[in-house]
Parts: C-alpha cells; sequence; structure tokens
C-alpha cells in the first residue's frame, strides 16, 4: 500500500517538482516505511522550497535523534523552535522544547 502512495506522490511529482506538499509528503512516506536516509533527503528537500517549514524541522530533528546524531538533532530542533516561535506557534514551539528537554537530560 505505502508503495502505491509513493508511486502517486512521485508520478505528482514529475507534473510539480517543487511542490513543497508532494515533496513533504514523500519524506513522510519514506519515514513510516523506515527508509530514513530518502526521508531525510526529501525533508531538506521541503527546506530548500520553504525555509520556514516548520514541520521539516522537526521531522528532521526526529529523524537524527532517532539515528543518534544529536548534534543535528539539536541544530534542526533549535532552528525549528525559533520559527514557530517567529510564528506564534505555541504547539510547535512546545513539541520542539520537549525534545530538547528531552536531549539536555
Amino acid at each position: 500500500m505505502q508503495n502505491k502512495r509513493i508511486e502517486k506522490l512521485l508520478e505528482l511529482q514529475k507534473d510539480e517538482p517543487s511542490d513543497i506538499f508532494i515533496i513533504y509528503a514523500l519524506g513522510m512516506e519514506y519515514e513510516s516505511m523506515g527508509n530514513t536516509t530518502e526521508a531525510v533527503e526529501q525533508f531538506k528537500l521541503t527546506l530548500e522550497q520553504d525555509i520556514k517549514h516548520v514541520p521539516a524541522y522537526y521531522q528532521l530533528g526526529l529523524l537524527y535523534l532517532k539515528s543518534n546524531n544529536e548534534e543535528a538533532a539539536i541544530t534542526y530542533l533549535t532552528k525549528g523552535m525559533e520559527l514557530a516561535k517567529e510564528k506564534k506557534d505555541q504547539r510547535s514551539t512546545n513539541e520542539f522544547k520537549a525534545l530538547l528537554d528531552e536531549l539536555a537530560n
């Protein structure tokens, strides 16, 4: 089932290669399949299209945490939290803060 979703997203991406929704959705699909490398690639592409895409920072932070790359995780989580604060998105700010606090302990 997931491969069909990825196939559909890749097909859509042919027509809209810079569509941020498609790129981010591909990242989420790859992450759900356990394909961390491809997920990271898609989330980074998301940020290339929109440097202020808060959810991409969160997903990258989580993926780097899972792969025990705390330095990269902290970098993305900190930047994401700053952007969430800028956007006055308290829920996202709290989610980033909770992960960063967890890393500090």
